[in-house]
């Protein structure tokens, strides 16, 4: 397989990462792949921007959560186009990610409820 065989198998066609990928690769997946913690994040920004346009969280989740809150994605883009990184940081970044995502979700879920049952008590 050469280069762009392989870059194009991890940006586009791989559904999860493979165990014997280099740690670069491995950031590239969650960067550049649509099954990757870049596209999660940009799902949870699209959740979070309906609910806020839906008047059911305040625009602050922006900051907390949402799209003004980058640090993950951007240190997964910079760490992508260098040569080397750590174990750690080819893990670590992606899993925060996910982790986030479970939490924000769960929020933006209850958040919801809570929304619907004002509006019935109302």
């Amino acid at each position: 397989m050469n280069r762009l065989e392989k870059y194009l198998h991890i940006s586009e066609k791989a559904t999860a990462p493979n165990k014997h990928w280099s740690n670069i690769d491995l950031l590239k997946f969650e960067y550049f792949n649509p099954n990757g913690a870049h596209a999660l994040k940009m799902k949870l920004n699209d959740a979070i921007c309906d609910a806020v346009d839906a008047n059911i969280v305040k625009c602050g989740w922006h900051v907390a959560y949402g799209f003004l809150n980058d640090y993950h994605t951007s240190m997964i883009r910079e760490l992508a186009m260098k040569k080397r990184a750590t174990d750690f940081e080819a893990r670590y970044y992606g899993d925060a990610i996910r982790r986030q995502y479970i939490q924000v979700m769960a929020m933006l879920e209850a958040e919801t409820i809570n929304h619907n049952q004002k509006e019935i008590a109302a």
